[in-house]
């Protein structure tokens, strides 16, 4: 939960655990994060748990009880593995905040989507990441920006 630190609320271990154990929060998966050098395995979650758990502190720090987290946290999970969460406000973040695509990466991908079709034809593509603990993260990725030639 490092990342949460990136955010105005401090959220302890202690309190992420509360939360499983009130069956606000599903358990996480125990596995050896990519790039762990350690080999010791970790309490994971999926980063569309990064927002619901953001969603349910706004929730918490707005007066609502635990019976109500209970209630509104499947609904809530559901919607961020659908990357359809509702947007949290902007003054809660710290910094930084998620890392974007990059600019090479968005360049890839649709220079590929335009050997299959014409690239025109489409909004946006979506990059899509399967997770271990069930569902899916969908990132969009937009066309890069069109690069001006000089004259």
């Amino acid at each position: 939960m490092d990342e949460l630190h990136h955010f105005k609320y401090d959220v302890t271990t202690r309190q992420i655990r509360a939360w499983q154990a009130y069956g606000i929060l599903p358990k996480p998966i125990r596995a050896v994060p990519p790039g762990a050098t350690d080999g010791k395995a970790r309490a994971l979650y999926p980063h569309y748990m990064f927002l619901a758990i953001l969603h349910l502190l706004e929730l918490y720090e707005a007066g609502a009880t635990r019976d109500t987290l209970k209630w509104a946290a499947p609904d809530i999970i559901r919607k961020c593995r659908q990357n359809t969460a509702v947007e949290l406000p902007e003054e809660g973040l710290k910094a930084g905040g998620w890392p974007r695509v990059s600019r090479a990466l968005q360049r890839a991908v649709w220079e590929h989507v335009a050997r299959i079709a014409e690239p025109d034809l489409f909004d946006r593509v979506l990059l899509t990441l399967e997770t271990k603990v069930g569902g899916n993260i969908e990132i969009p990725i937009s066309p890069p920006p069109v690069r001006q030639k000089d004259d």
